[in-house]
Protein backbone atom coordinates (compact mmCIF):
# COMPACT_ATOMS: atom_id res chain seq x y z
CA UNK A 1 0.00 0.00 0.00
CA UNK A 2 1.33 3.36 -1.20
CA UNK A 3 1.27 6.30 1.62
CA UNK A 4 1.88 9.68 1.33
CA UNK A 5 2.90 12.53 3.42
CA UNK A 6 2.04 11.85 6.79
CA UNK A 7 1.75 8.65 6.02
CA UNK A 8 -1.69 8.76 4.17
CA UNK A 9 -3.10 6.22 2.11
CA UNK A 10 -2.36 7.30 -1.88
CA UNK A 11 -3.08 3.72 -3.55
CA UNK A 12 -6.95 3.80 -5.52
CA UNK A 13 -6.37 -0.17 -5.48
CA UNK A 14 -5.32 -2.96 -3.29
CA UNK A 15 -2.40 -5.58 -4.09
CA UNK A 16 -2.86 -9.11 -5.02
CA UNK A 17 -2.98 -11.13 -1.41
CA UNK A 18 -4.94 -9.20 0.50
CA UNK A 19 -7.36 -10.92 3.03
CA UNK A 20 -11.28 -9.94 2.89
CA UNK A 21 -12.81 -9.79 6.02
CA UNK A 22 -16.60 -8.58 5.39
CA UNK A 23 -17.97 -5.31 5.72
CA UNK A 24 -18.43 -2.43 7.55
CA UNK A 25 -21.61 -0.82 8.99
CA UNK A 26 -22.72 0.41 6.03
CA UNK A 27 -22.01 -2.84 3.93
CA UNK A 28 -18.27 -1.59 2.17
CA UNK A 29 -16.10 -4.50 2.10
CA UNK A 30 -13.34 -4.52 4.49
CA UNK A 31 -10.19 -6.30 4.76
CA UNK A 32 -7.27 -7.24 7.13
CA UNK A 33 -5.38 -4.35 8.68
CA UNK A 34 -3.81 -2.57 11.40
CA UNK A 35 -3.01 0.61 12.58
CA UNK A 36 -1.16 2.79 14.92
CA UNK A 37 -2.92 4.61 17.46
CA UNK A 38 -1.63 5.98 20.67
CA UNK A 39 0.93 3.64 21.85
CA UNK A 40 -0.97 0.61 20.47
CA UNK A 41 -0.69 -1.38 17.41
CA UNK A 42 -4.37 -2.42 16.69
CA UNK A 43 -5.51 -4.98 14.09
CA UNK A 44 -8.48 -2.95 11.57
CA UNK A 45 -10.77 -3.53 8.69
CA UNK A 46 -9.26 -1.25 5.40
CA UNK A 47 -12.22 0.32 3.53
CA UNK A 48 -11.03 0.94 0.00
CA UNK A 49 -14.54 2.85 -0.85
CA UNK A 50 -13.22 5.47 2.05
CA UNK A 51 -9.73 4.92 2.01
CA UNK A 52 -9.72 4.32 5.60
CA UNK A 53 -9.51 1.65 8.64
CA UNK A 54 -12.00 1.48 11.29
CA UNK A 55 -10.73 0.23 14.32
CA UNK A 56 -11.66 0.87 18.12
CA UNK A 57 -9.73 2.05 20.72
CA UNK A 58 -10.31 2.40 24.17
CA UNK A 59 -14.01 2.71 24.52
CA UNK A 60 -14.62 4.57 20.95
CA UNK A 61 -14.12 3.45 17.03
CA UNK A 62 -12.37 5.54 14.88
CA UNK A 63 -11.65 5.83 11.02
CA UNK A 64 -8.01 6.00 10.57
CA UNK A 65 -6.38 7.38 7.37
CA UNK A 66 -2.32 7.28 8.87
CA UNK A 67 -0.39 4.43 9.58
CA UNK A 68 -2.53 1.87 7.73
CA UNK A 69 -1.05 -1.16 6.68
CA UNK A 70 -2.96 -3.96 5.04
CA UNK A 71 -2.72 -7.33 5.61
CA UNK A 72 -0.79 -9.07 2.15
CA UNK A 73 -0.23 -12.75 1.68
CA UNK A 74 2.17 -14.96 -0.19
CA UNK A 75 2.55 -18.12 -0.26
CA UNK A 76 0.21 -19.36 2.66
CA UNK A 77 -3.31 -19.81 3.53
CA UNK A 78 -5.35 -18.46 5.90
CA UNK A 79 -8.13 -20.19 7.86
CA UNK A 80 -10.36 -18.92 10.55
CA UNK A 81 -10.35 -20.82 13.99
CA UNK A 82 -12.74 -20.87 16.97
CA UNK A 83 -11.88 -18.86 20.42
CA UNK A 84 -13.96 -17.48 22.89
CA UNK A 85 -13.22 -15.23 26.37
CA UNK A 86 -9.61 -13.96 24.66
CA UNK A 87 -8.29 -17.46 23.74
CA UNK A 88 -6.65 -18.17 20.59
CA UNK A 89 -4.91 -21.24 18.70
CA UNK A 90 -1.16 -21.08 19.24
CA UNK A 91 -0.60 -20.48 15.45
CA UNK A 92 -2.62 -17.26 15.39
CA UNK A 93 -0.54 -14.40 13.73
CA UNK A 94 0.40 -11.86 16.60
CA UNK A 95 -1.25 -8.83 14.53
CA UNK A 96 -0.97 -6.00 17.25
CA UNK A 97 -0.49 -4.65 21.08
CA UNK A 98 -1.70 -3.22 24.22
CA UNK A 99 0.00 -0.45 25.98
CA UNK A 100 1.01 -2.20 28.15
CA UNK A 101 3.14 -4.50 25.36
CA UNK A 102 0.20 -7.08 25.70
CA UNK A 103 0.07 -9.24 22.50
CA UNK A 104 -3.38 -8.97 20.43
CA UNK A 105 -4.74 -10.68 17.44
CA UNK A 106 -7.14 -10.32 14.60
CA UNK A 107 -10.60 -12.09 15.09
CA UNK A 108 -13.64 -12.13 13.46
CA UNK A 109 -17.34 -12.09 14.66
CA UNK A 110 -21.16 -11.71 13.08
CA UNK A 111 -22.40 -8.93 14.93
CA UNK A 112 -25.84 -7.82 13.94
CA UNK A 113 -25.85 -9.47 10.64
CA UNK A 114 -22.56 -8.26 9.68
CA UNK A 115 -19.16 -10.10 9.32
CA UNK A 116 -16.57 -7.62 11.41
CA UNK A 117 -12.61 -7.68 12.21
CA UNK A 118 -11.76 -7.20 16.16
CA UNK A 119 -8.92 -7.44 18.63
CA UNK A 120 -8.55 -10.49 20.43
CA UNK A 121 -7.58 -9.47 23.59
CA UNK A 122 -6.58 -11.69 25.91
CA UNK A 123 -6.10 -10.58 29.18
CA UNK A 124 -8.98 -8.64 28.56
CA UNK A 125 -10.77 -12.20 27.76
CA UNK A 126 -12.65 -10.93 25.04
CA UNK A 127 -12.65 -9.54 21.19
CA UNK A 128 -13.31 -5.90 21.04
CA UNK A 129 -15.41 -4.88 17.40
CA UNK A 130 -16.06 -1.34 16.61
CA UNK A 131 -19.36 -0.57 16.03
CA UNK A 132 -21.33 2.69 15.42
CA UNK A 133 -18.32 5.05 17.38
CA UNK A 134 -18.00 2.74 19.67
CA UNK A 135 -16.17 -0.66 21.03
CA UNK A 136 -18.06 -3.91 21.94
CA UNK A 137 -17.62 -6.58 23.87
CA UNK A 138 -17.93 -10.27 21.36
CA UNK A 139 -17.16 -13.39 23.32
CA UNK A 140 -16.95 -15.81 21.02
CA UNK A 141 -15.24 -15.52 17.56
CA UNK A 142 -12.57 -16.93 15.10
CA UNK A 143 -9.17 -15.97 15.07
CA UNK A 144 -6.80 -15.26 12.32
CA UNK A 145 -4.02 -18.10 11.63
CA UNK A 146 -1.60 -18.54 8.55
CA UNK A 147 -0.53 -21.99 7.59
CA UNK A 148 2.29 -21.67 4.58
CA UNK A 149 2.47 -23.52 1.45
CA UNK A 150 4.12 -26.39 0.72
CA UNK A 151 6.72 -26.01 -2.27
CA UNK A 152 5.57 -27.37 -5.19
CA UNK A 153 7.50 -30.04 -6.42
CA UNK A 154 8.93 -29.91 -9.78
Amino acid sequence: MELGPNNSILANSLPCGVVKCGTDDEGHEAYVARVSKGSELLPASYIPDKKAAWTCYGSGAYWLTEYVEVLVLDDCDIKWVRGEDGSYPPDAIPTGFSDDGEVTYTGRATFRGLLKIGIVHPSEETMFIAHQQRARCIRCYDVLVMTPREPVDR
